[in-house]
């Protein structure tokens, strides 16, 4: 909902006092199938004010995570506490500590919370709280190359790349899907 990609975008502009466009928010969480508004939201919100998105799956070990979002330095991190798969309870608290531990650059932390089992910690903001920023959609202009999200090589042969993807870049090649495929 457009609303909720707004709020995030308040909480970002709230948390970074930065006038440059080099913010990055990394989203470090599992997506469950009934769980996929959350990252689409919070994807929209970055974008609205030029943050530049990656995605990195919790699954991967604290290692695994900060091999790929320590190299963007992220100021905005969007996590879950844990994961329900086949009926089991999967936390993830200790393990989204570690990751924040080693990611020096973080300004704020939003968490989704799937399990609900405790407050998070003061100094992050529960995703119900975000939603309850209200703002008027105001969206941040980019040049076309701007970054928009990063993608990561699998890492089986040695530090995972980032594969920058640019505003224009994307917005050229959906063009070009919808021309192609939804004609």
């Amino acid at each position: 909902r457009t609303d909720r990609a707004l709020a995030l975008r308040e909480r970002i502009r709230d948390q970074i006092d930065d006038p440059r466009l080099d913010q990055r928010v990394a989203l470090c969480r599992v997506v469950e199938p009934r769980a996929h508004v959350h990252p689409v939201a919070a994807f929209l919100g970055a974008a609205s004010v030029g943050a530049t998105w990656a995605v990195c799956n919790p699954d991967l070990a604290v290692d695994g995570v900060i091999a790929r979002l320590g190299q963007l330095e992220p100021t905005v991190l969007v996590a879950s506490d844990g994961s329900v798969y086949g009926g089991k309870r999967i936390d993830r608290t200790k393990e989204l500590a570690q990751i924040r531990e080693q990611l020096p650059t973080l300004k704020a932390t939003v968490l989704v919370s799937r399990l609900g089992d405790q407050a998070p910690p003061g100094d992050v903001t529960p995703w119900s709280k975000v939603l309850d920023l209200d703002a008027p959609l105001e969206i941040t202009p980019v040049p076309f190359a701007h970054p928009l999200w990063v993608l990561f090589s699998s890492g089986t042969t040695g530090t995972p790349k980032g594969i920058v993807h640019g505003h224009g870049g994307v917005v050229l090649e959906h063009l070009k899907y919808l021309s192609l495929h939804a004609d």
